[in-house]
């Protein structure tokens, strides 16, 4: 499937990580905005208004989960975000469900299925009509 070239916020704790996903996400033709704290990563969101951004739950001074929250309160449901992680037990899933998150995926993650979920996330579609995401 071709891509559609998105506005993405990419925040990642660990700098080799974080120039790996967004060499990757360039690539493929989208717009990437890089924040290397979670306090960054609310300021970016919230002046460059990005389709959807990646968030590493264990940032600086502000994890993911506190980030994501505040995206919400800020931004509410213009922004998709999905939480990078390397825990996937179900406690871990619901614990990004609460913060806001509206996906969880666990790295390494598989570059198809990011795509996937950038793709799915970010149509034009209204929230409550997205099709449902397969659980991994």
């Amino acid at each position: 499937m071709e891509e559609i070239p998105r506005r993405l916020a990419g925040a990642l704790a660990k700098p080799r990580y974080r120039q790996t996903l967004i060499l990757m996400l360039r690539l493929l033709g989208h717009d990437v905005l890089e924040a290397a704290s979670g306090s960054d990563a609310v300021d970016l969101a919230v002046r460059q208004a990005p389709d959807l951004a990646l968030l590493d739950v264990g940032l600086p001074d502000l994890d993911g989960y506190e980030v994501a929250r505040r995206l919400r309160e800020r931004l509410g449901d213009r922004i998709r975000l999905v939480a990078l992680t390397g825990y996937g037990q179900p406690t871990d899933r619901a614990r990004s469900e609460e913060a806001g998150f509206d996906e969880h995926l666990v790295k390494p993650m598989d570059p198809s299925k990011l795509g996937e979920v950038i793709r799915r996330l970010t149509t034009p579609w209204p929230p409550e009509k997205l099709p449902a995401a397969p659980r991994s």
